[in-house]
């Protein structure tokens, strides 16, 4: 092909040469003396054409086969795959130590602020203490429903400090006390009840025995009464003195009813006296029992209230929920207050998975897809007109436009992914991405030839000519 090319071109050079000597000579015939100057500058002018030939070529041969990217640009700037973390508590509090500055580095899990916890340990001594009175309340209920004789005392959560010791040891005391106290009062109303029934027995038994006596007394006197009786109907025993013993023996026969009655009111006195004991005894378990389910639910609810004094005390230690920086820190003295859920501070995650984020025009959405291709140049750094260019994907583009208040435009946001190719880059050249360092951004979209980029725009043209109206 080049043999053929180079045949063409000597061909054309020589029909140039022929048309150029033609003219001369028609030139000489008029003017013989211009015919001398003209001969000598024919090579000059043929390897001027053929210069022009093949520079032309040329440029013709590069514009039909070397190709360019045509690209969407776009600013944006440098994100971190993970969120900054702002930093809240849930209750708030006085500030005690603040053990951090704007900008420094955190590691996971360290100290930022304390918390003054004066007045949560306060209410914790005070839950502590009414639980130790409940647990051993409940222990003393115990022993006086089961009805034992000596009283154990113990607490599961030992004292540590002296004070908790001694409030331990008072409160022991004081239930013992109450032990006893409430032992002596059960056994002191039993003592009674006990008497009652003895003294009401014995009342009975002599009841019984005055019984008998007045029993023999109106046996004898009914024996007297009848002996005589037959003597009196004839007048010969005195009437007053069988009326006399006539009224003895009633008065004897009433005496016998009301010992009667007497015993039966004693043997109900009895009856009604061992009705108190058992009803005492049911009574006392029934109030113990009660005593002992008030106490175990005041337990359950004082025990919640421990958790959640515990669980404050256990946060009042504001830590870094991620390794990085401190931005906007709020607090800056002692004693400021916080409020419940406020912002503290944020920390920005030392990611090395680093992101760029930009707005891209509406114009330009059809031309961007997902996993497309990316270079990516820093203007912030020193060095940044000598810096490597960095690759990067596009790894997401919102569905629809969004609106930017500032600029009062709308436009697509996208979101880049640095390759390793270019963390590699930035370790090399021992610089570190920034979050919110600037991007420019150039997202390369196809391949053309330089002739089709000219050709183009006469295409349209031409097409939009063709058309009717």
């Amino acid at each position: 092909m080049a043999k053929t090319l180079k045949k063409s071109e000597k061909n054309n050079s020589q029909a140039l040469g022929n048309v150029v000597l033609e003219g001369e000579i028609a030139q000489t015939k008029s003017d013989p003396a211009a015919f001398m100057l003209n001969k000598s500058d024919v090579p000059y002018r043929i390897f001027g054409v053929l210069v022009l030939l093949l520079t032309f070529g040329v440029l013709l041969y590069w514009a039909a086969t070397a190709s360019l990217h045509s690209a969407v640009v776009a600013q944006g700037k440098v994100i971190v795959a993970s969120q900054n973390k702002t930093v809240q508590h849930l209750d708030g509090g006085i500030v005690k130590e603040i053990h951090v500055k704007e900008g420094a580095q955190v590691k996971k899990g360290q100290a930022l602020l304390t918390l003054d916890d004066a007045q949560l340990k306060a209410q914790l001594d005070n839950v502590k203490g009414q639980l130790w009175e409940i647990d051993l309340d409940i222990q003393r209920l115990s022993a006086e429903r089961d009805g034992k004789a000596k009283l154990k005392l113990s607490v599961k959560d030992k004292p540590k400090t002296k004070a908790e010791k001694a409030l331990v040891a008072d409160i022991m005391a004081t239930k013992r006390e109450l032990f006893k106290s409430r032992k002596r009062a059960l056994v002191s109303q039993k003592a009674v009840l006990d008497q009652r029934l003895a003294q009401s027995q014995k009342q009975i038994v002599g009841a019984e025995e005055q019984i008998a006596s007045l029993n023999r007394r109106r046996d004898s006197l009914q024996k007297d009464v009848d002996s005589v009786q037959a003597l009196a109907t004839q007048d010969l025993f005195p009437r007053v003195q069988m009326r006399e013993r006539e009224r003895q023996l009633e008065e004897i026969r009433g005496n016998l009813a009301s010992v009667k009655n007497e015993i039966a009111r004693l043997q109900e006195v009895i009856s009604e006296t061992e009705h108190q004991k058992i009803l005492s005894d049911d009574e006392y378990v029934k109030e113990v029992s009660s005593l002992l389910n008030d106490n175990n639910r005041r337990r359950i609810q004082l025990q919640s209230e421990r958790e959640l004094i515990e669980d404050k005390l256990s946060r009042i230690v504001i830590k870094a929920p991620d390794s990085g920086k401190v931005k906007g820190l709020e607090i800056v003295t002692k004693g400021a207050v916080i409020g419940s859920g406020a912002p503290i501070m944020e920390i920005v995650p030392n990611d090395t998975n680093f992101k760029v984020t930009a707005q891209l025009s509406p114009t330009d959405i059809d031309s961007v897809h997902l996993g497309q291709q990316a270079e990516i140049r820093f203007s912030a750094f020193n060095n940044a007109q000598y810096f490597p260019v960095m690759y990067a994907k596009l790894i997401d583009k919102s569905t629809d436009t969004l609106f930017d208040d500032a600029t009062q435009m709308t436009y697509y946001k996208v979101v880049l992914k640095v390759e390793n190719e270019g963390l590699d880059i930035l370790k090399k050249e021992k610089v570190q991405l920034v979050a919110g360092m600037p991007a420019d951004i150039t997202l390369l979209v196809d391949k053309r030839t330089v002739l089709e980029y000219l050709i183009r725009p006469v295409k349209r043209m031409l097409e939009k000519a063709f058309h009717e109206d």
